[in-house]
């Protein structure tokens, strides 16, 4: 069981990394609402939408084009976060941490192999507006 856990994790954390490398957030009211957005588009497989949501130095530093490919490499149809929720949401001036639980769906593996595990999206204020900072 402790091993299944373990594995929803990094698998969690994996994805949000890859999504982050490979997509971005977007701008918005609150670090929370950018998390929930990029969720959204994370489940909805709009990967351009996710690099949009990322913070310029991100961006400066990883090409749209390659970040589009290499979620479309890792988040194939059918997987999903499912049963998400935000825990906590930290603001430190223009950074913000928000932590998550989420169960992560992919096709092909067992309904009892994803479990809900806890991660967190580091954030940065730009302009006004959150941006997902990797």
């Amino acid at each position: 069981m402790k091993a299944k856990s373990m594995l929803g994790a990094a698998v969690i954390t994996v994805m949000v990394l890859a999504a982050a490398l490979a997509a971005g957030c977007g701008g918005g009211d609150s670090p929370g609402m950018v998390v929930d957005d990029y969720i959204s588009a994370l489940n909805d497989h709009d990967f351009e939408r996710i690099y949009d949501m990322t913070s310029t130095s991100y961006q400066d530093s990883q090409p749209k084009d390659e970040f589009v490919s290499g979620l479309e490499a890792v988040w194939t149809e059918g997987s999903s976060l499912e049963d998400y929720e935000v825990v906590e949401e930290t603001i430190d001036g223009d950074t913000a941490t928000v932590k998550f639980k989420a169960r992560v769906v992919l096709p092909g593996a067992p309904d009892d192999a994803s479990e809900v595990s806890e991660s967190s999206v580091e954030l940065v204020r730009e302009d006004g507006d959150w941006k997902i900072s990797f």
